[in-house]
């Protein structure tokens, strides 16, 4: 199922499907490979968002905790600093089912 219609249909705030998505792996654990990669293969791939800098642990488990949410449960989400390149620590956001 996409995430925004679930989302969506389930009465949760925009800003937790944008937050699902920036599931970035922080900086430092990425850096070398992207630096490599935008080497060895292009140089597009020095940027976020390309395969292997997203953290898939954490998005799934995000996606989880999101199905199994009740009424005015937390759930923490990460936020993404652009000017940084690198993610804020997880924020604990009450959602309203």
């Amino acid at each position: 199922m996409n995430l925004d219609k679930f989302i969506q249909r389930n009465g949760l705030p925009d800003d937790v499907s944008d937050s699902a998505e920036r599931c970035y792996l922080p900086f430092a654990e990425w850096l070398d490979e992207r630096q490599s990669l935008s080497h060895s293969v292009h140089p597009l791939l020095s940027t976020r968002g390309v395969p292997g800098t997203h953290d898939v642990v954490l998005g799934v488990s995000i996606i989880e905790r999101l199905r199994t949410l009740q009424q005015d449960e937390t759930v923490k989400v990460p936020r993404f600093d652009k000017s940084r390149d690198d993610r804020y620590p997880l924020l604990s956001r009450v959602v309203t089912v």
